[in-house]
């Protein structure tokens, strides 16, 4: 039995809806997590920064994890995304065919694997959220190192 043309249509609006919604969650995701791990770098600092700990090393270390963090984080999260708007564009893409003599009476298959599909939208804007923490926390780790190699001089 073949389901009708609304009826088709219908369910692949309803999964691009959840496709832009999952979407939307990884890239808040990103943001968060990103956003997250480079203020808790600042917020160490600041907390270890006044106790009697002045190993500049052990700073240095700590924003060497994190910034292993986020880039993990990152690229994970990129994947995601990438696979998000792969099935979106399959999405898309079976939607259009509804209007052909082949998408009406052929089979439906709205959860095929959507390996081979290209997305339009590359999300190549989010690249700055990792290099923009990278650069903000080396700046501190080499500002930190500087303040520190003078009070130890002192």
């Amino acid at each position: 039995m073949t389901l009708p043309l609304a009826l088709r249509a219908d369910i692949l609006k309803t999964l691009m809806v959840e496709d832009r919604t999952e979407i939307r969650t990884i890239r808040l995701a990103l943001y968060h997590s990103i956003s997250f791990v480079t203020v808790s770098s600042f917020v160490l600092a600041a907390f270890l920064a006044n106790s009697l700990l002045r190993d500049y090393l052990f700073y240095a270390l700590i924003d060497a994890l994190l910034l292993g963090i986020i880039w993990v984080v990152f690229a994970r999260l990129m994947r995601d995304l990438y696979h998000a708007r792969q099935c979106q564009k399959l999405r898309e893409r079976l939607l259009v065919a509804l209007d052909t003599a082949e998408g009406e009476t052929g089979p439906f298959l709205p959860f095929q694997p959507a390996g081979d599909e290209v997305p339009s939208i590359t999300d190549a804007e989010l690249k700055w959220l990792p290099i923009l923490a990278t650069a903000a926390i080396s700046a501190k780790v080499i500002i930190l190192g500087l303040v520190l190699a003078h009070l130890v001089k002192a």
